[in-house]
């Protein structure tokens, strides 16, 4: 009876650790950002548009804390209009859990102040599963960013 019993539980004991891991619930991400340090190659005219390629670092606190290089495509239309739009590699922690994290970002510049939305890609690490989008405004050099987080599972 004793061998019965083993065949039995023994399988069943396997499939219990192979039930599919749920994401975490989507919460609230925020914090403030500054920027570091910038520098641009020279413009180039692209039809009416003044093309501008940058390389721009951040220091982040609060939901993310760490730094991330910034690789920018800026585009000032005829009209004025500044567009940009960037792949943000982010270094750092988010909820305790520590790697890196590319972001695809894209905005307005409007004066010295820059607005848009960042979508997060991919992570690296213990951040290999950390998915989100959220918004951010930057005043001169430092602003905020608010948005929506949560870790697929492994």
């Amino acid at each position: 009876m004793r061998k019965w019993i083993l065949l039995f539980v023994i399988p069943s004991l396997g499939l219990v650790s192979m039930a599919p891991a749920a994401a975490t619930p989507p919460h609230p991400a925020s914090g403030t950002v500054v920027q570091t340090g910038s520098v641009a190659a020279p413009p180039e005219q692209a039809g009416g548009n003044l093309i501008v390629m940058s390389q721009s670092t951040f220091s982040f606190l609060g939901t993310f804390t760490g730094t991330s290089v910034a690789e920018e495509r800026l585009v000032v239309h005829p009209n004025g209009l500044i567009t940009f739009q960037s792949t943000e590699i982010f270094t750092g922690e988010v909820e305790g859990r520590t790697g890196t994290v590319a972001f695809r970002v894209v905005g307005t510049v409007v004066g010295d102040s820059v607005q848009g939305q960042f979508t997060i890609l991919r992570g690296t690490a213990e951040l290999e599963n950390l998915r989100g989008q959220g918004t951010f405004e930057v005043t001169g050099v430092s602003g905020t960013y608010s948005g929506q987080i949560h870790f697929d599972p492994n």
